[in-house]
């Protein structure tokens, strides 16, 4: 945003100094004749064409000026208005990034089944409950964003499935014992990988309580923020 605004202010400026020098180029001709009589109001006098020299010189000074101007300002403006309007998203489709993944589980029991595991194994704090039964939903924190978890679902509904959820993690195998004396499945243990050559990474992969594939994810050599599985 403070980018934009920068490019806006430029924009701005860049119309002003146009205006500012087309009114130097039209009023040109008034300055030189301006300049002129005050220049033979203080002498009492002096030759025409010494006195046309003057007018024109102005006149000129100030109509070059006003052209440098204008043009500047005019070429600061339309390159500053066509890099607003490439960076500018259209109306509607501005993003504010990822709020919450959906996870459906089936019935109260598995509900309470995918609270407690993602609460108490994973320690992603509870922000919000409501309903009962069937109707029950909560969201939790997964640090950056939210996991919105029914009781609504069912057996045999078709949706559309992401293929995981990936938790950043600085210290993978830790995280993955967690999951062990929980009682879940880890179906991938901690691994080295190496993501296109030049991307080191360690991950595991578990299955979550309404059958959901959990990732953890720790990039080597760097530290990961907002994970709520270390704390």
């Amino acid at each position: 945003m403070g980018k934009q605004n920068g490019v806006k202010y430029a924009a701005l400026a860049g119309a002003i100094l146009f205006a500012v020098g087309l009114m130097l180029i039209f009023l040109g001709p008034s300055i030189g004749e301006g300049i002129g009589t005050a220049v033979l109001r203080r002498r009492g006098g002096m030759p025409t064409e010494e006195l046309y020299l003057v007018k024109f010189s102005n006149m000129l000074g100030f109509q070059i000026a006003g052209a440098v101007c204008a043009l500047t300002g005019g070429l600061g403006a339309l390159l500053s208005g066509g890099r607003l309007s490439r960076e500018s998203p259209a109306a509607g489709t501005k993003r504010r990034g990822l709020h919450h993944v959906s996870l459906k589980a089936c019935g109260e029991e598995q509900f309470r089944q995918v609270l407690a595991f993602y609460r108490d194994v994973l320690g992603c704090p509870l922000v919000r409950a409501w309903g009962e039964g069937t109707l029950s939903g909560a969201m939790l924190d997964l640090g950056g964003a939210l996991l919105e978890v029914t009781a609504s679902g069912a057996p045999g509904l078709e949706k559309g499935v992401f293929g995981h959820i990936a938790f950043a993690a600085e210290d993978v195998d830790a995280v993955t014992q967690r999951v062990h004396r929980a009682g879940f499945e880890v179906f991938m243990e901690p691994s080295d990988r190496n993501l296109g050559g030049v991307w080191p990474v360690r991950v595991a992969f578990c299955r979550g309580p309404a059958g959901e594939d959990v990732e953890f994810f720790q990039e080597r050599g760097t530290s990961s923020e907002n994970c709520p599985l270390d704390n």
